[in-house]
């Protein structure tokens, strides 16, 4: 993997436009309860990059810098928040750089799941697309699956998938941590118990009702007077489950690219548009 910040311009020039995959991770500092660090989205991209990189034939990888942007970071001292716009902005401002250079592809790596930061990555993409450039983003299509419950098809079960009962800092993120970075992880992990919301309210019910867990799971979420900074059971964490959904990123990944290549890549909508409406009142 080469390093875009130690290439000069000669060598940038000989790159293969076809065959260059850039890569980079886009993720916020976040708070993730006690026993997570606040760059952990930052930390399970990285692996992921690491391991997608490994298994990449026939391209040259070229590492961007990373990103440490995030919109909807969880109001927590500690998180860094930025606005969904400056986000897309950035990631515009890049890939219209590469674009305009003759270079095509540039994989991005998230693990981040608010609906503004989601949808800014998926803006950008779309509009970048229309350059021709391919801004792919694979957590977004895999938080949409999380989201529907499609982890049961690799062993992970409701509430130990990255799904509304489970979609901070709980079993699956500190799953994902112990298999990709455990050095980072607090020991405190092993007597988290389960917390969900116990604050039930309007907002809540509303979104549940429209048929978006994770919205509902939100608003209580953070109405929550005894809210540790995450949901799910971190207790239950297994660096065997944490090495299941890494394959299942990795995997997305390669697959978005080869689609990428043969042209039938298209970027999805991670939300409906008034989810991510409603949560842009609450940046």
């Amino acid at each position: 993997m080469l390093e875009y910040m130690e290439l000069t311009r000669d060598e940038i020039a000989r790159l293969d436009r076809e065959s260059t995959l850039f890569v980079s991770v886009v993720a916020p500092i976040e708070v993730h309860g006690g026993h997570l660090p606040t760059g952990t989205d930052l930390f399970v991209a990285e692996g992921i990059l690491k391991r997608t990189v490994e298994r990449l034939e026939g391209w040259t990888a070229v590492r961007l810098p990373d990103l440490a942007l995030g919109a909807q970071a969880i109001p927590a001292p500690g998180s860094v928040r930025v606005k969904a716009k400056v986000l897309k902005a950035a990631l515009l401002a890049w890939g219209e750089s590469l674009a305009a250079l003759g270079f095509k592809h540039w994989m991005v790596f998230d693990n981040h799941g608010g609906a503004t930061h989601q949808s800014a990555e998926a803006e950008a993409a779309r509009k970048l697309k229309r350059r021709g450039f391919n801004l792919i983003v694979p957590f977004v299509p895999i938080l949409k699956d999380m989201a529907e419950g499609r982890m049961a098809a690799i062993g992970l079960a409701p509430g130990h998938d990255g799904g509304a009962e489970d979609a901070h800092a709980g079993t699956n993120e500190t799953s994902l941590m112990l298999a990709l970075s455990p050095q980072k992880i607090r020991e405190s992990y092993r007597t988290q118990p389960r917390w969900k919301p116990t604050h039930l309210t309007a907002m809540g019910r509303v979104g549940r009702a429209l048929g978006q867990p994770f919205l509902g799971s939100a608003m209580d979420w953070f109405a929550s007077p005894d809210n540790p900074h995450y949901v799910g059971c971190p207790a239950e964490a297994t660096k065997e489950a944490g090495e299941k959904m890494a394959e299942y990123h990795v995997a997305a990944g390669l697959h978005m690219l080869e689609e990428a290549k043969a042209g039938r890549y298209v970027p999805v909508r991670p939300y409906p548009g008034f989810v991510t409406m409603i949560s842009k009142l609450f940046e």
